[in-house]
């Protein structure tokens, strides 16, 4: 928590991402100390079915595309690699309920350092949170599709990638980048390769519960 409450003053430290060497089975096993980070940080003592393969294989650092039913905890895969991350990182996600509602959930437990940038705020808002985000003031933001085509975001992507490391970039409902997807939102249509341009150092991590 800050201590300060009317001032940000507060700035993410990164470092190169770490292409973590995961064991899960035998004496040198690292699934008791994931266990424990789930445990003490997210307050769950095993993980649900489908969690663990997209964790560890996002924490190697291989672009990745996690499939699991609705409520088996999506969300939590991306938190649980970004938190293990030196870097920033953005989680694209097309509907502003989830990004609320995934941002009051951290705040819970006491992960704060987060924000959202959504339609509902106005421009002033939307203005402070983007600058913030350029100067690394959080771990990572919420963002729409939308938001990578505006030339003001990428500049500010820009001038993030240029200071500080980005290491995930998470692209919640991935299914839309399907061509199913582009009736839907067709910003998704350029979205890979605009993230690939604009963050080279970031990995990619979809997560869907849709699969056709």
């Amino acid at each position: 928590n800050d201590y300060y409450e009317e001032k940000n003053y507060v700035k993410v430290s990164t470092a190169e991402p770490i292409k973590y060497r995961i064991i899960l089975d035998g004496d040198d096993s690292d699934y008791n100390s994931l266990i424990f980070i789930l445990e003490n940080i997210f307050g769950f003592n095993e993980f649900t079915p489908g969690q663990l393969p997209i964790i560890t294989n996002a924490l190697v650092c291989v672009d990745t595309v996690g499939l699991l039913p609705t409520g088996s905890g999506k969300s939590l895969c991306y938190q649980f690699v970004a938190l293990l991350q030196p870097c920033v990182s953005f989680v694209v996600d097309p509907i502003k309920s989830l990004m609320i509602d995934q941002k009051e959930n951290l705040d819970r437990k006491h992960i704060n350092r987060t924000n959202y940038i959504s339609s509902d705020q106005n421009g002033e808002e939307k203005g402070k949170i983007q600058k913030e985000f350029a100067e690394g003031k959080y771990l990572f933001v919420w963002i729409s599709p939308e938001r990578f085509q505006t030339k003001t975001f990428r500049d500010y992507l820009e001038q993030l990638n240029t200071t500080m490391m980005i290491g995930l970039a998470v692209i919640d409902e991935v299914h839309c980048i399907s061509e199913w997807g582009h009736d839907f939102r067709t910003s998704y249509l350029n979205l890979s390769r605009t993230i690939r341009k604009h963050c080279p150092s970031s990995v990619f991590l979809g997560l869907t519960a849709t699969a056709s």
